[in-house]
């Protein structure tokens, strides 16, 4: 009975309300649900016009009636709680609502609305303040500035008025039980009920009640505020009458009078029964402890870090339930756990987005977050990304959805609602449809109709040639518009549309006087369309033919008299590999086509061409699936195989009138690194015999020749173009290929010896470069050459320090493939250097020995070698020995008197094994005969001295 007068009076404080009517700024919405589920807090509409459910999700209102927003609530709550079904959803317009503020033991204290004419006992009901299951309220009623003690048991008396405050007391229950909600299509949810709650309910719920039972007597509520009751005198029992409930006006809604609304239990997602998840933020307090009555942001994966505990998984709990869970990982740490307090901040929502966006990554958003808020926080979009095909990935699974179609038309229907943890991921777009920003210039490497078949493609006279990707139902104009419309040049009555295989005319001029859309083409996945120039106003009487479709070049090209089919497919660059040679069209200006079969011409199956005149078109189309490997169908006899170094190694269609430069062009060329110089042509000879043919291309291309010098190729030819060795320090497999008759070694001081590519065009300084040149310590006078495919071994003495200073090219020997350079450390040792490359020095000098030898050495720079003579040198008899073939001669050198006259060609000749000796002063002449007239008067003191002693007589 309760619940029923409850009900009537929603009903009848939505009463005067046209079902038809629009939703108002400030109304409400009372939403019960079935099979004990309860009811949902009242949603009021805010200043967006716009309503939150407990979960989060949005619903905005605008626009919309009584009846449409209803239909809308119903389903929204169907598909968050899928457990329970509405039985009855009331609207409360504005004018029927009053604000009261709400204060004490609630977690959101603040003003919340209420119906006009609610009672005490119905404040839990409309909104979820505390857990009515395990908690009693008492009420401090604040009205004129009088205060009010109000029981739990006396709220049922007391009748909201506007501007009341409510200061709520809460106190466990001294007696209660928890009723767990039995199987209700599988939920597992418990759902809690305060049996007694009834008895705390107010029956008098009337719109137009205007007498309250109080203690047994009627009083008239206008007049002063009651008194607070004493319990003693309290009748525990009150009268409530039967009020009837008016019908609902909207269809789908459940009848008001068949609503039963259990007041005790509100549903379960309210603070407390609300399931907490990653991105919510939680305030943990727990006074003196350092580190809590903070924030703490539940992560990813779903925890929060605990000082001293660590990571502790919360994500799917209730907060009660998180509760318990802290404290207890608390209280192994932790004392005085009794003041430890828990509250759920915010909820938020943890969303990647990722893509075309300009700070990708991680964004953290309020719960009633959406996709477009979370581009934001991402900084928005890049130019170029493609709004048409967002990505919301969850679990696994993946939504695309149109973006800018939102952007469109404000419907937020078309985005995807977003939970925590969820994927965007923007992609880019590789043509100018639904594009951001400014477009990117689309070419042949971001839009390949080889890769993609169904790319629209627009040129000729268009401001902007564009390709981008086919639309289903795009219309020429469409995609004339995409292209920046026209030039002034443009023959706008006959735009050719490609499309399938055989082309159209669009009459632009015509369709923009009649509107008629017969006369509109829609396009075809892969279309082409080409915008002709109006040459007759363009040039005054210029030619102009047109080459499109898959030719190297293609675009207008301006003619004159005599000019032909081969001449302008010539200066279009020729057809592409991908070309149905076999179909091309060529587009008269007065609108016919006349089909071309290019490859039975080269064949020689037909004669002729097609004549061209001004404003024609001609179009070579791709290839079709079936055309890219008609190669399989051919024998062996009727292709031929390119293999090696060419860029589009293959196997090719085989034709007696093409030659061997018609293919390797075909293949693209040699590259970079192609040995042309022994191109391999390997021929089907008889008996299965294979007979190989070695062509020197690189002597053609530079020398010249005629080109019956050119291999001749037939059906089954092979061709293979080797590479260049690489330098067998990055690739030793390479260089073992090269075979020796080819190559050249190059051994000693060098930066890189090895084994190198050789040929005739090549010499020794090209060599020595290909080598990083000589070492530091190379001795480049004494270059040894040793020559292997002149009969004989035969070794070449080069002096390159001597090239150097003359330039003389007579100087370096001509080196051939096979040969090997040696050169010459300076730093070996001297029993290591033949005699015949040296000069010795010895005797009264400070450095004597061996040095090397150079043809313009003399003995000054000999003695400078040796750090100059001693001071005991007899520097005037200096002894030059020098070696011949017949005889061994000397001389001897003066230096002092050179030294008075220092003539330079005065200074003896110096060979190659000559020894020069430097006399100690102690080996001259004159200190001989002083030496022995020394030992002479000697002998005479003697003599005397014997005398004088008597021991010698006369």
């Amino acid at each position: 009975m309760q619940i029923l007068l409850i009900l009537s009076l929603l009903a009848m404080t939505s009463g005067g309300v046209s079902a038809n009517a629009l939703i108002e700024k400030g109304g409400g919405f009372f939403i019960k649900l079935s099979d004990g589920g309860g009811t949902l807090p009242l949603l009021q509409v805010d200043e967006a016009m716009a309503i939150t459910f407990p979960d989060g999700v949005v619903l905005n209102v605008m626009g919309m009636d009584e009846e449409a927003a209803l239909a809308e609530i119903s389903r929204i709550t169907n598909e968050s709680y899928e457990s329970f079904n509405v039985e009855g959803i009331n609207y409360i317009a504005p004018e029927r609502l009053i604000n009261i503020a709400i204060l004490g033991d609630i977690q959101s204290p603040g003003k919340y609305p209420f119906p006009v004419d609610s009672f005490l006992t119905s404040l839990n009901s409309y909104h979820a303040f505390y857990d009515d299951t395990d908690l009693d309220a008492d009420f401090t009623l604040i009205r004129n500035s009088q205060h009010f003690t109000v029981t739990a048991g006396q709220s049922a008396q007391w009748k909201l008025e506007a501007d009341d405050a409510v200061l709520i007391s809460l106190r466990k229950k001294a007696s209660g039980k928890t009723v767990a909600l039995q199987d209700q299509g599988g939920s597992d949810k418990e759902i809690s009920h305060q049996p007694d709650l009834e008895n705390n309910q107010s029956a008098d719920l009337e719109d137009n009640a205007s007498l309250i039972a109080v203690n047994g007597q009627e009083t008239d509520p206008g007049a002063t505020e009651p008194e607070a009751a004493d319990p003693e005198l309290s009748d525990p029992e009150l009268t409530v009458p039967e009020v009837a409930a008016p019908e609902l006006a909207a269809p789908e809604v459940a009848d008001a009078s068949d609503i039963e609304v259990d007041m005790s239990s509100v549903w379960t997602r309210d603070p407390e029964h609300y399931q907490l998840q990653s991105g919510d933020i939680l305030v943990i307090g727990l006074p003196g402890e350092e580190g809590f009555n903070t924030n703490f942001l539940i992560g990813r994966d779903g925890t929060i870090h605990l000082p001293e505990i660590g990571q502790l998984k919360v994500s799917g709990l209730t907060l009660r339930a998180a509760d318990k869970a802290v404290y207890t990982a608390l209280s192994e740490v932790f004392l005085g756990l009794d003041k430890l307090t828990i509250h759920l901040k915010e909820k938020r929502l943890l969303i990647n987005v990722l893509g075309f966006v300009k700070e990708p990554g991680e964004v953290e958003l309020p719960s009633t977050g959406n996709i477009q808020m979370a581009i934001t926080e991402a900084g928005g979009f890049v130019d170029g990304a493609q709004l048409d095909k967002l990505q919301l990935r969850r679990d696994g699974k993946k939504i695309i959805f149109n973006f800018k179609r939102y952007l469109d038309t404000g419907d937020p229907t078309v985005l995807p609602e977003i939970k925590s943890l969820d994927e965007i991921f923007v992609p880019t777009s590789p043509g100018l449809s639904s594009v951001h920003g400014e477009p990117r210039v689309v070419d042949d490497k971001a839009v390949d109709s080889v890769s993609d078949r169904t790319v629209i493609k627009v040129f000729g006279e268009v401001i902007k040639p564009v390709s981008f990707p086919f639309e289903e139902g795009i219309n020429v104009v469409d995609a004339l518009l995409k292209a920046g419309g026209v030039t002034r040049y443009a023959n706008v009555e006959q735009i050719r549309v490609l499309s399938g295989v055989e082309p159209k005319m669009f009459n632009l001029k015509q369709f923009l006087e009649t509107g008629k859309d017969e006369d509109l083409p829609i396009l075809d996945p892969g279309s082409t369309i080409f915008v002709a120039q109006m040459v007759d106003s363009v040039s005054g009487g210029a030619r102009k033919v047109y080459v499109m479709g898959q030719v190297q070049k293609p675009g207008a090209f301006e003619t004159s008299e005599g000019v032909g089919f081969l001449d302008v497919i010539a200066n279009s660059g020729g057809p592409t590999q991908y070309a149905d040679i076999r179909s091309v069209r060529v587009l008269k200006s007065n609108g016919t086509v006349v089909p071309f079969n290019f490859q039975a011409f080269t064949e020689g199956r037909i004669t002729g061409f097609p004549s061209i005149d001004s404003g024609d078109a001609v179009f070579f189309p791709e290839k079709g699936p079936e055309s890219d490997q008609s190669w399989i169908k051919l024998k062996t006899s009727g292709s031929l195989k390119i293999l090696g170094a060419v860029k589009k190694p293959g196997r090719y269609e085989w034709a007696p009138s093409v030659d061997f430069m018609d293919y390797l062009s075909n293949a693209g060329g040699p590259t970079n690194n192609a040995d042309l110089a022994h191109v391999k042509i390997i021929k089907p000879g008889s008996n299965d015999e294979r007979n190989v043919i070695e062509f020197n291309l690189q002597e053609f291309i530079e020398i010249g020749g005629a080109w019956s010098d050119m291999p001749e190729l037939t059906g089954g030819t092979t061709i293979v173009i080797p590479e260049l060795p690489e330098n067998p320090t990055s690739n030793k497999s390479t260089w073992l290929k090269l075979p020796k008759e080819n190559a050249i070694y190059l051994l000693g001081a060098v930066s890189r010896p090895g084994r190198f590519a050789f040929n005739e065009e090549m010499g020794f300084l090209d060599l020595l470069s290909a080598a990083e040149g000589p070492s530091a310590e190379a001795d480049l006078s004494q270059i040894r050459i040793i020559h292997r495919n002149e009969g004989a071994p035969k070794v070449s003495k080069l002096d390159l320090v001597r090239y150097f200073r003359t330039g003389d090219d007579t100087l370096i020997p001509k080196v051939k493939p096979g040969d090997t350079i040696f050169i010459p450390s300076s730093e070996r040792r001297w029993v290591e250097k033949d005699p015949q490359d040296t000069v010795r020095i010895m005797g009264a000098v400070y450095v004597a020995g061996r040095y090397d030898f150079t043809n313009n050495m003399t003995i000054l720079d000999l003695l400078a070698e040796a750090q100059g003579p001693k001071e005991t040198a007899y520097i005037e008899k200096i002894l030059i020995v020098n070696s011949s073939c017949c005889e061994n001669r000397s001389t001897t050198f003066d230096l002092v008197d050179f030294m008075k006259d220092p003539d330079a060609s005065r200074l003896p000749v110096l060979r190659a094994g000559d020894t020069v000796f430097v006399p100690e002063l102690s080996q001259s002449y004159w200190n001989v005969i002083m030496a022995r007239v020394a030992d002479a008067a000697t002998i005479l003191t003697v003599i005397q001295f014997l005398w004088n002693l008597g021991w010698i007589t006369p």
